[in-house]
């Protein structure tokens, strides 16, 4: 399993999950290299990562890339599970690409890409937090 390296993980209160996760997980490493990374996403079975939104008209998520999150983090395990706060469920990518541009703009958000995810789900299950 392939984990970021993230402070969120607090933020959800998953700090203790986190800690017991069996068998040990491997984290995408700011500073690793790229190769390093990229071979630790092709590798694994399955990521978590911290998304930002999802869209409720096309079930499309979104996700900046970040040190600790890179751009292969969300599509070379051969499973993604994202975890995204109830009260960034929007309607519409527009509400998405605003908050993106208000960030940006406001040199709160250094990112080299913004992703839009979508796709077919299998099996899902949504928890409110």
């Amino acid at each position: 399993m392939l984990l970021p390296t993230s402070d969120a993980y607090q933020r959800f209160g998953l700090e203790d999950w986190r800690q017991q996760v069996q068998p040990v997980p491997t984290y995408w490493t700011p500073g690793a290299g790229r190769e390093a990374n990229l071979k630790a996403a092709a590798d694994a079975d399955a990521a978590i990562g911290f998304a930002d939104f999802l869209l409720a008209e096309s079930g499309t998520i979104t996700a900046a890339t970040t040190p600790g999150q890179g751009r292969a983090f969300h599509f070379l395990p051969t499973h993604y599970l994202a975890i995204i706060p109830a009260s960034r469920i929007v309607a519409r990518s527009r509400q998405a690409a605003d908050w993106y541009d208000g960030e940006i703009k406001a040199g709160r958000l250094q990112t080299s890409n913004i992703n839009f995810i979508t796709g077919r789900l299998t099996r899902g299950i949504l928890r409110w937090c």
